[in-house]
């Protein structure tokens, strides 16, 4: 079956940019409970960056434990107090 959308490149394009598109209606949110559930067990912690880096990378990248973190933190879910300071929202 061929594919519905044509693929036209110009220029240069990476693969991981190509097969990560927020609009290709797949919803993984492992690695967003994963640390969802780290904030959960410290609850009520300010918890640094840092701490968040050392139990999480290298099992998931930076760039990805990032990015869930301001999905967490767009989500209300927890809260950004400060530059790599975050807590559990109440």
């Amino acid at each position: 079956m061929p594919p519905t959308h044509p693929l036209v490149l110009d220029g240069k394009a990476y693969e991981h940019a190509l097969l990560n598109n927020p609009y290709d209606g797949r919803k993984d949110t492992t690695n967003q409970d994963k640390i969802y559930q780290y904030f959960l067990e410290h609850e009520g912690d300010v918890i640094p960056t840092a701490d968040i880096k050392k139990a999480f990378v290298p099992g998931m990248s930076e760039t990805t434990m990032q990015g869930q973190l301001t999905k967490l933190v767009n989500n209300d879910k927890i809260v950004k107090l400060q530059h790599g300071n975050y807590r559990l929202s109440s």
